[in-house]
């Protein structure tokens, strides 16, 4: 089992960077480009190099100061100490630069590494912002609406006593003509609910007590049930309305459908690169294999069978072909057990999430 374990690791590997990419790419359609882009408005000047308004508000929704697609303005105090604390980064990166500390072979690497994470942020934020666009997203809602199988609400009126004999003589009294919000105003003793006339709204029957919600699901529309006996007391129940649960908008599922997007289209371009590169691991497990899936060892290759030697010339001939002339040699054997797939965004460790969720701030 050596095979899944090591897939298992693989995959388990990658989540990290799949959800930290996800965080920096899951806000709305069109806010990822205008994340990126170049405001052209330079708010200060070190040493003749510009710092840009744009610079300043992609610090602001990295410390988490705005929302994605909104901005500070330029008077806010927030804005001018980000804009104070990127002067003295620059500062010290002229410096850094004056020493030629950036030509030194540790820091150039570094640089290095910086450089290719900024351009795998900006590679899925474009990506991200070309694929999951306000259409995608409304097609998604649509497919996750038909697929939910929604409960029925009841809307009911609900009276709360002390005793038996309490709900007794309220039956008795609504009997005899009174009506069941006058008497719940009245009697009930349900803080909650007293004021509203015992109205609870419309309720999922599963979210209450086994009894409560048998009385709710089993009193005919209209009626109102016998009386019922729970830790909080004695009740009556009227049952009013009946509906369909209606499904979440667009607007409540939103964050989760992009969020579900992003991860997909993040794995989709990180399997399509693994996919037609080629990659040699030199520690770990799969050392030598250019596959993070292959098998614990590669087929041996067929080799080539020795020719036989030629017969003594006083030997009679054979019976049959030669293995020269009729032989074929032996097929190789296939490799049992194809690598295990993918697993589906859905099903990886949360985000997705569940998903969610790890910052990936460009540096």
């Amino acid at each position: 089992m050596r095979q899944a374990d090591r897939s298992g690791r693989v995959w388990a590997g990658s989540a990290g960077l799949l959800a930290a990419l996800v965080v920096l790419a899951s806000c709305g359609p069109s806010e990822n480009r205008a994340a990126i882009s170049i405001d052209p408005a330079v708010v200060a000047l070190v040493n003749s190099d510009p710092i840009y308004g744009a610079d300043v508000q992609l610090e602001a929704a990295a410390l988490g100061y705005v929302q994605p697609g909104e901005e500070l303005a330029v008077d806010d105090p927030r804005f001018l100490e980000i804009m104070e604390q990127l002067i003295d980064q620059r500062l010290l990166a002229q410096e850094a630069e004056a020493r030629a500390l950036d030509e030194d072979e540790a820091a150039a690497h570094r640089l290095r590494v910086a450089r290719e994470r900024l351009l795998g942020n900006i590679l899925v934020e474009t990506v991200v912002a070309e694929q999951v666009g306000e259409q995608a997203i409304r097609d998604m809602y649509d497919q996750q609406v038909r697929l939910l199988q929604m409960g029925v609400q009841v809307r009911a009126r609900h009276i709360l006593v002390a005793t038996e004999q309490e709900a007794a003589e309220l039956v008795e009294e609504l009997g005899d003509g009174s009506t069941f919000a006058a008497v719940a105003f009245l009697r009930s003793r349900d803080p909650t609910t007293r004021l509203e006339s015992g109205d609870l709204g419309f309720v999922n029957p599963e979210e209450f007590e086994p009894t409560f919600a048998d009385a709710l699901s089993s009193t005919p529309l209209g009626q109102m049930s016998a009386p019922f006996a729970t830790e909080a007391g004695w009740h009556i129940v009227k049952v009013e309305e009946r509906r369909t649960q209606p499904p979440p908008t667009l607007e409540e599922l939103r964050p989760e459908i992009i969020r579900f997007m992003t991860f997909q289209e993040i794995d989709g371009i990180i399997q399509r690169l693994r996919a037609r590169s080629m990659i040699n691991r030199l520690v770990g497990d799969a050392a030598g294999s250019d596959d993070p899936l292959a098998t614990d060892a590669p087929p041996e290759r067929p080799r080539a069978r020795p020719a036989p030697a030629p017969p003594p010339a006083d030997a009679p001939p054979a019976d049959g072909p030669t293995a020269a002339q009729g032989e074929t040699p032996p097929a190789s054997t296939s490799v049992e057990g194809a690598s295990p797939a993918a697993p589906a965004p859905g099903s990886s460790p949360a985000p997705a999430a569940t998903p969610s969720q790890p910052s990936a701030t460009t540096p």
